[in-house]
């Protein structure tokens, strides 16, 4: 007796079977990445303001935190256009090349933010007291800068509409592998306030001197003022030249006593005084500090730096030698002096040179 073929046999199995493997089919093809404009209200990309704008929108009085504000307001809406054109931020071209899918609009507005980011607000961060912390406080999703930035750009109905395009490009994410599928934070429940919160907005990092952060702008204004080209009449150029430093000079005097100012240890070199003075220790260190409380054009270096020797007898003199190059310090000190300075249009970079006479070098944060 012939039995049933191999199809008939199975073939009650086939829907199952279908049924498996549909199931284990990635979601992404079941569920693609959805164009913005499928779920966004119209005219959704207007909302997104330009980088320029921006900036000038997070400005406020203190620099430190203009700058720290105008870094955690340019990455979110950065953010914000990664989900907007997740569908189709590359595309694979007819000969199999990879470009950019992104529309004029889109590029226009992404090139702005990166460069806001990497040209404008990051160079020499790392030097600007307080403003990394300041930057991840700001930039937490669960900030309330976060909602200050969203509610000042867009409508109640974008914010919704977003959220809704953000939920279905994670589910297709996960489903691609792109990202875990760890869902993000939950809100406290019955609505309480996140537990963070309060920690977000207290300070992170000490307060800058209102007498450091004076003399940092007044530094900074006249780098601005005397970085113009070197005059060629060798007249207009020690005119010009000796009117830098009457300037700086008077800087110097209205800064009075340094009392508790933060700074980077740029440098330490110790050596032993080939001459002796009279009082003098035979071994002693020259310490470098660069100083600066804001956001300036300059990348290289901050536009003011104190130069002070201490003798190895000095408790200064034992304080640095605990210290590493490029630590954070707070200094006091007297008898503040300009010295000299440099200053360069290509590359810009000025630096403004003071002398100092230590009272006190600590550990800063």
């Amino acid at each position: 007796m012939n039995g049933p073929t191999w199809g008939s046999r199975f073939s009650w199995m086939l829907p199952a079977m279908l049924f498996a493997l549909a199931g284990a089919l990635p979601l992404a093809a079941q569920e693609p990445i959805p164009p913005a404009s499928s779920v966004m209200p119209p005219g959704y990309l207007q909302a997104m303001p330009m980088a320029e704008r921006v900036l000038v929108d997070m400005k406020v009085e203190d620099t430190v935190q203009t700058r720290a504000r105008q870094y955690a307001a340019v990455s979110r809406l950065q953010t914000i256009l990664d989900v907007l054109t997740s569908d189709h931020t590359f595309v694979r071209t007819s000969d199999n090349q990879i470009r950019s899918g992104l529309t004029p609009v889109e590029a226009s507005l992404n090139r702005g933010y990166l460069d806001a980011q990497n040209l404008q607000i990051m160079p020499r961060s790392g030097l600007v007291p307080c403003l990394s912390a300041l930057m991840n406080q700001y930039s937490d999703e669960n900030a309330p800068f976060q909602t200050e930035v969203m509610d000042r750009y867009f409508s109640p109905t974008w914010q919704a509409a977003f959220l809704r395009l953000k939920a279905q490009v994670r589910r297709s994410e996960v489903a691609l592998g792109y990202r875990s599928a760890d869902p993000d934070q939950p809100a406290a429940a019955n609505g309480a306030p996140n537990p963070r919160a309060a920690e977000l907005v207290a300070p992170q990092c000490a307060p800058v001197p209102p007498d450091q952060h004076r003399f940092a702008v007044a530094v900074n204004d006249w780098c601005r003022r005397f970085q113009a080209p070197e005059q060629t009449n060798p007249i207009a150029r020690e005119q010009f030249q000796h009117e830098a430093a009457q300037q700086a000079a008077a800087i110097s005097h209205t800064a009075g006593l340094v009392q508790s100012w933060g700074g980077i240890l740029s440098a330490i070199k110790a050596y032993d005084r080939p001459v002796i003075a009279r009082g003098e220790d035979s071994s002693a260190a020259d310490l470098v500090l660069l100083v600066d409380t804001l956001a300036t054009l300059y990348r290289a270096s901050p536009p003011a730096a104190f130069e002070a020797t201490v003798g190895s007898s000095s408790p200064i003199y034992a304080a640095a030698g605990r210290m590493q190059k490029l630590q954070r310090v707070v200094f006091s000190g007297r008898a503040l002096q300009f010295d000299r300075w440099v200053a360069t249009r290509e590359p810009a970079r000025c630096i403004a040179l003071f002398k100092i006479v230590l009272t006190d070098l600590r550990p800063g944060r």
